[in-house]
């Protein structure tokens, strides 16, 4: 019997280039390529070049043939130079790491997702720098703005001062005063009065008709109608005396003026006449009507009823103690 004499272990092999490995077989043996290396003879080999076999091998980077190998060398790049990020969402703006970025929350912004940020509501979370009483906190995308109350004016981004309607527009009160407050204004009246003109349309479901017994003051006729004009003008209305500047034949239409002294619950001549409009009630033709108790039917041209401001220097009737009384014109 015979046994197989080992090449490789008696070192009697011929595989002596540092290429080769010596692989031992039944009866002999054979050179083969370490890796990174082909075959050139039975007992030599020579290097692979990857980066010359493969030119896609490192992707991106730089190939480097090695003895027996290769290596990949990468620049740094830059993906949000290159536009190769993920922050495509408004509200984020890319950030370059090493080897990679992060999608930051741009200001006024905070994170809900990698590549997502959501608005942060300064106004809601007392974040605003909306300190002063004259402002108000209005929140908008990724910021705020302190915008002025009514009557207010900017002085800077954070901050207002009260407006002087008074001395901005002079005649803002007409013939009245006019008085600044915080943030507003007030007109002041000696008086007020309102005309208007007023058509007894009917009485006790009848209708109304102008008689001859109106020519008479001291009539009751007269009387009636006198006070049933006035009372349908001053009942929403303090501090008010009434003329009724006379009545027209044909109808029984009465010219009405009221005056207020010392005006209280109506102040301006537009809160007087939405004072009286309020009182009555609009029919189909557009005019203001108001029934009495008594059955008596009073309209008011709505366009007819005229409310001014008595001037300062003007002097009006005391409600306490005028009389309401009648003429006829």
């Amino acid at each position: 019997m015979c046994q197989d004499n080992n090449e490789c272990a008696l070192g009697t092999d011929g595989c002596h280039d540092p290429s080769t490995i010596c692989v031992n077989t039944a009866g002999s043996f054979s050179c083969d390529c370490r890796s990174g290396y082909s075959p050139i003879s039975s007992t030599m080999c020579q290097d692979i070049n990857e980066c010359d076999n493969n030119p896609g091998i490192c992707g991106v980077g730089l190939c480097f043939n090695t003895v027996g190998s290769f290596r990949c060398s990468f620049l740094a790049i830059n993906e949000c130079a290159l536009d190769i990020d993920g922050c495509h969402n408004p509200t984020t703006i890319c950030g370059n790491t090493a080897g990679s970025f992060i999608c930051q929350c741009r200001l006024g912004y905070f994170r809900v997702s990698p590549t997502m940020c959501q608005d942060n509501n300064e106004c809601a979370l007392g974040t605003d720098g909306c300190h002063d009483p004259s402002t108000i906190c209005v929140n908008t995308a990724g910021s705020f703005s302190c915008d002025c109350r009514s009557g207010y004016s900017p002085i800077s981004s954070t901050m207002c001062q009260d407006i002087n309607e008074c001395d901005n527009n002079p005649g803002i009160c007409g013939v009245g005063l006019c008085f600044n407050t915080v943030g507003s204004f007030r007109c002041s009246f000696l008086g007020l009065v309102a005309r208007a003109t007023l058509r007894i349309t009917h009485n006790n479901g009848e209708q109304a008709e102008f008689t001859s017994d109106l020519n008479d003051l001291n009539s009751e006729t007269a009387k009636e109608i006198r006070e049933l004009a006035c009372s349908v003008i001053t009942q929403s209305v303090n501090r008010s005396t009434c003329t009724v500047r006379g009545f027209r034949e044909g109808s029984i239409v009465a010219y009405v003026e009221v005056n207020v002294s010392r005006p209280n619950s109506v102040r301006t001549p537009e809160q007087m006449k939405q004072a009286i409009l309020h009182a009555g009630r609009e029919d189909e033709t557009g005019n203001l009507v108001f029934t009495t108790e008594a059955g008596i039917v009073v309209a008011i041209d709505p366009t007819r009823l005229e409310v001014d401001g008595v001037p300062v220097c003007t002097r009006v009737p005391d409600a306490g103690k005028s009389k309401r009384t009648a003429r006829l014109v």
